[in-house]
């Protein structure tokens, strides 16, 4: 049931399934622990520990006390099982704790799951909701509370008590004006009613009443009932009508106007009439219609006759009349008015006997368990109902010293609301003289809601302001609320929202912030425990505390009981201005072997006597109480005598060694203070400092006297000013005498590891107070007798950079500055180049000098035409009389659009140059050129070699073809002229009739006149003064082929028959200024095309041979005249040869 809810809300389903039939052991978590703190307000061991005596659900709430400058700890113990719960009054130094007398006079299981204060009123209440009563078969639950004030004067209610009413009963009081009566007797009539309302308050019964006499009157209506439920101001008003008894009359008033839905009457309710009169009716001939409508409308009428007017025959016959059938169970006569407050009992049996047509199991009040909640204060005391309405929920507002209720029917309002649980967390918020209840409803829709309501405090109206929806089903949005005041204005300035079962990236549980603007609510920002601790049920208790870090802001605590396998953690979050910082700044968990710490929390007291605020922790069986340390501003100042490093401790003649007399002396100073003004303890503390000098620099500069260049000491120190010296030391070499030497200093607070329990918590260092200080000691400058280095700085574009720009694939431009210093030191020297967006600032090259260049970022990339280039030049100091080449190379981005002129604009700046800036800037303007890779080229199908028969008469075709293409596709395709000279004579014989130059794709070629430059080119190389040239225009082509064709033919017996080389000549012509071609260093503008012409004459065969026959005779002859003459026509040498064989044949016969 609802207190098994609360209980999973904090602790989970999984484990406490087991202890659901345990009405006692529905709600508690409890834990105790210490700390593994990150150093921050709350002390890491307690100040005292208080013991529940074996009870596992003491410490379920918690809450600091104070009356007659005595504070106690007021502890809620829930009973375990159907044991009694118990309120313990506890002692926060000894730990002592005793019963509150009286609390345990009725038996009360949950008594102490609620508990609240009034801090402005010295005044407390602790409630325990589900107090059962039997009504027949049914089992009704209410809520028993206490309010203890000062002295713990004790005062008992039980909210929601609701009287065993089977149905709803919509009930009117008309009663009698008339003349007849005194005053006094008037007033007996309504203090009856006064009565009857007041005893049945927190039922089903709602209340009308209309005066009659000779007219009917309306004293108030239904509507007016739900809207003010105080019988006293309802019938504060009330005249005396004094007139006659027109009783029938008044019934039919009754039945028109009262009876009605826009006067608040329920169709599902019993209409039922108390007529209270004192005499005869004076209009009985009315009664037959008024009765019969009442009849049909179902009114039960129950009569109350006063005095000694009814003995007649005629007068109990009207009373027949009036009352509803059997007259004698409806009509009740009394002699005397005195008598009337007797019948009370009486009437209130027969409405309890009334069966309502509302369905059985939809219930009212009869769950209401009143105290499940409660915001005291003040001007008005509410509590939470969760049970009211089928566990829809409801607030109960406690009036006249708590005597009076009045039930806040709004979740009836919607069908939504049904086991919503409204009135589970409560809490009032005052904004702008406003008074504000925030009510959780943790189980609406399954997500949870927070409504705001809004009290008029002159109509005690209540209305709905807003609904604050949670987001993830099963989160328990809305279980725990806090409203904070942050400021101490004494009005709310941030509402905390906990949805103790919200899971996300291994968190469990988290706390929503929300402000209020214009009594509204608006949640922005959201509070979580340490990652890892799915299971923590972060915000199952939440508590605002005094200003603990002293920003004048209040602080929150928030416990997370199921951390940390169910030990515990409580979480410290500081305010801030317009709400809570979202890191928490302290996280204190539960020792080992210990539960549920931080179930509940409270912190606005001072506990131990040194006036700062301690924080009260509710665990299982157990209450931890932590104290808050004291806060110290500590504030550091250094100073430095002499104030600069002199120009003779730093300039050498390069050998470096270390000064045996100090440079300079520093002297440290700390300030100390109380954050918390109130602290009344003593202040004296070990402070720490750590001074460094040159803080993360490789090279050593300046060293103390110990060699090193961090010192770390520890002082004790007390409140006011406390300093300590430390000389420097430095060699007489340094390289860096520019930048300042600078120095750091770092404080601590050394922890007391010796304090013995109960003893002063030790202090810590404000932490919105820096604890790192930095200061710097300059060298003095070489600057004059003035002290002012005034530099002359001058820059120029050298005339060794790029004479123009060239726009093509992968291209570089280089830049060349002139850079000089004539003057003084130049200190922080800045070049500014600005240059094209066309261009990308590679790199920078420069000789001994220093320098770093870097592109300065532009808002609008895409829209700027230029870009800047910021150089620092040889910093820290450009020295006086240097001179530097600076060389820049940049990229060219083929995609940018060039105009005919690239400018660039330099100018160079250093501090304390004031006088000589004429010289500081220069521009530059070069020529923008594309790159064009058009070339021409033979082809190989032209004609080579062609020859010609003398005395034939020949024609041969010649043909020379040419290709004009791009070297690389899809590059930049300018519009060129290309021209073909062609020569058509070579000699008075030989001639080439060409006609035209066609081309491939079709273009238009035509003939031009003669252009001297080119019949003296095709002169030199044809020997020929004959030459016709053709001129054809090219764009937006990758390639065209041109054909010169034409008949070749000789016209007579030429005069010489040496060979002939014929030339055709191709030139590409485009604009210049304009283009560059991509080739530079060879002409491909250029193509010719050779044919070799050879002239051949026919040859004379007769004389050949006629030459040949007598040649060969003469030659044979002169063979024959040898032969002779040498003897080989002789017969002995014929003999001899012929022996000389037969001897040798004869010798190879030998054996």
């Amino acid at each position: 049931t609802l207190c098994c809810e609360r209980v999973r809300a904090c602790h989970g389903a999984a484990q406490m399934e087991a202890r659901c039939p345990s009405p006692a052991a529905y709600f508690l978590l409890s834990c105790l622990g210490f700390f593994l703190t990150q150093a921050s307000n709350i002390a890491t061991d307690p100040f005292s520990i208080i013991h529940g005596n074996g009870s596992i659900h003491f410490g379920h709430r918690v809450l600091q006390f104070r009356e007659h400058n005595t504070t106690w700890i007021i502890v809620g113990a829930p009973g375990e099982k159907n044991n009694t719960g118990k309120i313990f009054q506890c002692h926060p130094e000894n730990g002592s704790c005793k019963t509150i007398k009286g609390t345990d006079s009725v038996p009360t299981p949950h008594l102490g799951l609620t508990l609240e204060g009034d801090q402005a009123a010295s005044r407390f209440i602790a409630c325990g909701p589900g107090i059962p009563h039997q009504c027949e078969d049914s089992t009704f639950l209410h809520g028993l509370c206490y309010v203890f004030e000062s002295g713990l004067k004790m005062q008992e209610i039980t909210p929601g008590y609701q009287e065993c009413v089977k149905g709803k009963v919509d009930l009117v009081f008309l009663f009698d004006g008339s003349d007849s009566m005194t005053g006094d007797q008037f007033k007996s009539i309504t203090d009856f009613m006064i009565r009857v309302m007041d005893r049945l308050q927190n039922t089903t019964i709602q209340f009308a009443a209309v005066q009659f006499s000779q007219i009917a009157r309306t004293e108030f209506t239904f509507n007016k009932y739900q809207r003010v439920k105080d019988p006293r101001k309802l019938l504060e008003n009330v005249q005396h009508m004094r007139s006659l008894t027109f009783t029938f009359k008044a019934l039919q008033y009754v039945i028109k106007n009262i009876f009605t839905a826009s006067n608040g009457s329920r169709p599902d309710a019993k209409k039922v009439m108390i007529i209270i009169t004192d005499g005869e009716a004076n209009d009985g001939s009315l009664h037959s219609n008024a009765v019969q409508n009442a009849d049909k409308m179902g009114i039960f009428r129950y009569i109350i006759g006063l005095g000694s007017n009814f003995q007649s025959e005629s007068a109990k016959s009207s009373l027949n009349l009036l009352a509803s059938k059997p007259p004698s169970d409806h009509i009740k006569v009394l002699d005397s008015f005195d008598k009337l407050q007797t019948v009370f009992e009486e009437i209130q049996n027969k409405l309890f006997s009334i069966e309502g047509t509302s369905n059985a199991s939809s219930f009212v009040m009869e769950l209401s368990s009143g105290g499940f909640s409660a915001a005291l204060s003040p001007d008005l005391d509410v509590l939470g109902a969760v049970g009211a309405h089928n566990w829809a929920g409801g607030l109960i507002e406690l009036r006249d010293k708590l005597t009076q209720e009045n039930f806040i029917n709004i979740s009836s309002l919607s069908e939504d609301m049904e086991y919503a649980y409204l009135g589970y967390s409560l809490k009032l918020i005052r904004y702008q003289a406003q008074m504000l209840y925030a009510a959780g409803a943790p189980r609406y829709q399954y997500i949870g809601k927070v409504t705001l309501f809004a009290v008029n405090t002159t109509s005690q109206a209540w209305t709905i302001k807003q609904d604050i929806l949670g987001t993830q089903i099963g989160s328990y949005f809305g279980s725990e609320l806090c409203s904070v005041d942050l400021d101490g204005d004494q009005e709310t300035d941030v509402l905390l929202i906990a949805a103790p079962l919200y899971h996300e990236d291994r968190l469990g549980g988290r706390v929503h912030v929300c402000s209020l603007t214009q009594d509204m609510v608006s949640c922005h920002s959201v509070l979580s425990g340490e990652v890892g601790h799915p299971f923590a049920r972060f915000g199952a208790a939440i508590a605002t505390l005094a200003d603990l870090n002293g920003d004048g802001f209040t602080d929150i605590a928030i416990g997370a009981p199921l951390e940390n396998e169910s030990k515990g953690a409580v979480y410290i979050f500081h305010g801030q201005k317009g709400g809570v910082d979202s890191h928490y700044s302290q996280r204190i968990s539960g020792l080992p072997g210990l539960k549920y710490f931080g179930q509940s929390l409270h912190g606005l007291m001072d506990l131990d006597g040194d006036r700062l605020t301690d924080i009260t922790v509710g665990a299982s069986g157990q209450v931890v109480i932590l104290r808050s340390r004291p806060i110290l501003n500590v504030s550091t100042s250094m100073s430095f005598h002499p104030q600069e490093i002199l120009l003779k401790m730093f300039e050498c003649s390069g050998e470096v060694k270390r000064q045996q007399e100090p440079g300079n002396n520093i002297t440290l100073c700390f300030n100390s203070s109380y954050v918390t003004s109130a602290y009344l303890g003593h202040l004296s503390f070990n402070l720490t400092y750590r001074l460094e000098l040159d803080a993360n620099r490789m090279k050593i500069r300046v060293v103390f006297q110990n060699g090193k260049r961090v010192i770390t000491d520890t002082l004790l120190i007390s409140k006011g000013l406390t300093c300590v010296p430390q000389a420097i030391f430095l060699p007489s070499c340094i390289e860096d005498y520019v930048s300042a030497i600078k120095v750091s200093v770092n404080i601590s607070l050394q922890e007391d590891m010796d304090s013995s329990e109960g003893s002063a918590p030790s202090p810590i260092l404000n932490p919105l107070y820096n604890t790192t200080w930095y200061d710097e000691i300059p060298f003095e400058k070489n600057c004059g007798s003035d002290g002012i280095c005034e530099a002359d700085l001058k820059v120029t574009f050298d005339a060794s950079g790029d004479k123009q720009l060239i726009v093509k694939e992968s291209a570089t431009l280089n830049m060349r500055l002139n850079l000089g210093n004539n003057g003084e030191d130049a200190y922080s020297t800045k070049l500014l180049l600005n240059y094209p967006a066309g261009l990308s600032y590679r790199k920078v090259s420069v000789f001994k000098t220093m320098v770093d260049c870097a592109v300065l970022p532009e808002q609008d990339t895409t829209q700027a035409t230029s870009r800047n280039l910021s150089c620092n030049i040889a910093h820290p100091i450009f020295k006086r009389d240097t001179q530097t080449l600076l060389s820049f190379l940049f990229d060219v981005l083929g995609n940018s659009s060039w105009g005919d002129f690239l400018d660039m604009k330099t100018s160079v700046s250093s501090d304390y140059e004031d006088g000589t800036l004429l010289d500081n800037e220069a521009s530059l303007r070069i020529p923008v050129k594309y790159a064009i890779n058009v070339i021409g080229t033979g082809l190989e199908g032209s004609t080579k070699y062609v020859n010609f028969t003398v005395g034939n008469q020949e024609i041969k075709s010649v043909k020379h073809s040419y290709k004009v293409f791009m070297m690389e596709p899809n590059s930049l395709l300018p519009w060129v002229t290309v021209t073909i000279a062609v020569p058509v004579q070579f000699t008075t014989e030989l001639w080439w009739d060409v006609e035209n130059v066609t081309a491939d794709p079709h273009l238009p070629c035509h003939y031009i006149t003669e252009d001297k430059s080119y019949i003296l080119h095709i002169m030199r190389m044809n020997h020929t003064e004959n030459v016709k040239v053709f001129q054809c225009e090219v764009h937006e082509m990758n390639m065209t082929e041109f054909h010169i064709e034409g008949n070749m033919f000789i016209s007579k017996k030429p005069q010489s028959l040496s060979p002939l080389s014929i030339k055709t000549v191709l030139w590409i012509h485009f604009n210049t200024s304009r283009y560059i071609s991509m080739y530079p260093g060879e002409d491909f503008s250029l193509a010719q095309i050779t044919t070799k012409v050879e002239l051949i004459v026919p040859a004379d065969y007769f004389k050949i041979i006629l030459g040949s026959s007598v040649g060969g005779l003469v030659l044979l002859l002169i063979i024959i005249g040898i032969l002779c003459k040498v003897g080989f026509f002789n017969r002995k040498y014929k003999e001899k040869m012929t022996g000389d064989c037969n001897s040798d044949l004869n010798s190879n016969q030998k054996p």
